[in-house]
């Protein structure tokens, strides 16, 4: 198994914004979990704009609907959130080990040394270190990323 295979080994929650094209045709947010939990399609997700896509496995918020929104900002954090809050809830996910609050713009979180250890690996002279991290998996199980 490749390290992308390893990647998608346990399930994974991704969003992100597309611009158009390969099956949309218009600016959009979009959501998905892999592989998607049973129900996870079915979920309620916020706002009311938010809709499944058949054809691309996914959750979709136009753009425009967060563009005109009175808040944009909570408007894309609904959608974000109640996307996670999906595959996890149908993922029976361990919630409690894998999540933290909100940080607040331009200032870190202190990161708790039982849930995240990074430490620089060695690397051939001239070439800067590569940094291994140890993370927990949606099932609860330790796993340590390899470099890319």
């Amino acid at each position: 198994m490749g390290d992308k295979d390893t990647a998608y080994s346990e399930q994974v929650s991704s969003a992100g914004f597309w611009p158009g094209g390969r099956g949309i045709d218009y600016p959009a947010f979009y959501s998905y979990a892999s592989p998607a939990p049973p129900g996870f399609s079915s979920a309620p997700i916020s706002p009311a704009q938010a809709f499944w896509s058949r054809d691309l496995n996914e959750y979709i918020l136009p753009y425009d609907a967060v563009r005109t929104a009175g808040d944009p900002e909570q408007t894309l954090m609904e959608f974000l959130t109640s996307t996670y809050e999906a595959a996890a809830t149908t993922g029976n996910w361990d919630r409690t080990a894998l999540e933290c609050p909100l940080g607040a713009p331009g200032v870190p979180r202190p990161i708790a040394q039982s849930r995240q250890r990074v430490r620089a690996s060695p690397s051939p002279e001239g070439e800067p270190p590569v940094l291994l991290s140890r993370t927990m998996s949606a099932n609860g199980t330790k796993r340590t990323c390899k470099p890319c």
